[in-house]
């Protein structure tokens, strides 16, 4: 029963967000890690491509965090949106603690079929220069250059920011 416990309760904190998830890197440019592996999924290479005018929507997904796992099922309608899907790259990522029971989780419980990279060093992150998150975090990047930092699912306001960022790099 402790065990049971101790697994809730460490759940429920990698979902809580601290001060750490203020850095931001809107203005940057995107360094990407070599390391990258597919833990779910097929892998493919083509998807970092950040060098041509189709803006990659790169998303964090917390492995740790129930309901950041949740959220995945929630890309897909701007996936198959033909106003933004035929015109943007996805690339979703984790850095996961237990990689066996992520895998179980997002099988069991989401509709998602498309591949999950591991950053198994926390290289975005030192590449970048920003502190680990403990939530959900998107960014939208043009030509290596990053325009969008957020979650899209946070509130409403972050929606429609979202969204009319999408809207204004699709026209």
């Amino acid at each position: 029963m402790r065990k049971y416990i101790g697994l809730i309760v460490l759940i429920f904190y990698s979902c809580i967000s601290t001060t750490n998830d203020k850095a931001t890197l809107v203005d940057k440019t995107a360094v990407f890690p070599e390391d990258l592996e597919v833990i779910y999924g097929k892998f493919d290479k083509e998807i970092i491509n950040t060098s041509d005018n189709k803006p990659l929507i790169l998303i964090y997904i917390n492995g740790n965090c129930y309901d950041c796992i949740n959220e995945l099922n929630s890309w897909e309608k701007y996936m198959q949106n033909e106003k933004f899907g035929g015109n943007l790259n996805f690339i979703f990522f984790t850095d996961v603690f237990d990689e066996k029971s992520f895998i179980k989780i997002v099988s069991e419980n989401t509709i998602f079929k498309h591949p999950i990279y591991r950053d198994k060093s926390e290289s975005f992150w030192k590449l970048n220069n920003i502190p680990i998150l403990k939530k959900s975090k998107v960014y939208i990047i043009l030509k290596k250059r990053i325009v969008y930092e957020g979650n899209p699912f946070s509130n409403e306001g972050d929606t429609k920011a979202f969204e009319w960022k999408l809207t204004e790099l699709t026209k």
